[in-house]
């Protein structure tokens, strides 16, 4: 009869340090659905509000970035998408983590002459994560861009039995197919 021993402490050590990974990475891919579905509160959970943020066209604070970036949607009327991949993460303590992931977003705005603008926008976050009072939040955010495309073609409606395809209207967290994040 065969005996095994299970080291429960490090066990549980090492759920831990998996469930903080995996809060890390939510965190990640949140931002773009934030931005994606227009959802504020919902952006406003990935970063401290003190957070330092680098963009290039904004530096300052995690709660003014929020805002801004949440009115250049707004105005813009742009129809953003984000897609993150190549998620790195490393606990650098029992609280503090970096984090690099490559991103590449799109939108498509209509312009005066009814044309679609569609934008690609590709480059990498480069995070420092705080983990405070048991949530893990961006505490600094550098974005390197690597590039961007911008075409403006003409706007054409799907039409026939791939009319679904079509603008399903304004999204935001009103929007009927908008599902609530949950946290757990």
């Amino acid at each position: 009869m065969s005996t095994t021993t299970y080291d429960i402490e490090a066990m549980a050590r090492r759920l831990a340090e998996l469930d903080d990974l995996q809060a890390i990475r939510d965190q990640q891919v949140r931002y773009g659905r934030a931005l994606d579905w227009d959802d504020e509160p919902l952006l406003a959970q990935v970063f401290w509000p003190d957070a330092d943020i680098d963009y290039g066209f904004f530096c300052g604070r995690g709660d003014e970035f929020v805002k801004v970036l949440i009115t250049i949607s707004r105005e813009s009327g742009c129809r953003p998408w984000h897609a993150i991949s190549g998620q790195s993460v490393s606990l650098t303590g029992a609280n503090s983590a970096k984090a690099e992931c490559y991103f590449l977003g799109g939108s498509t705005t209509l312009n005066i002459a009814g044309d679609t603008e569609v934008q690609f926008i590709g480059g990498r976050y480069l995070d420092d994560f705080e983990k405070r009072g048991g949530e893990w939040r961006v505490a600094r955010r550098v974005l390197i861009c690597d590039f961007r495309y911008s075409d403006i073609t003409r706007t054409e409606t799907v039409e026939g039995f791939a009319a679904a395809l079509n603008d399903r209207g304004k999204l935001g967290p009103d929007h009927p197919l908008y599902w609530q994040f949950t946290r757990r």
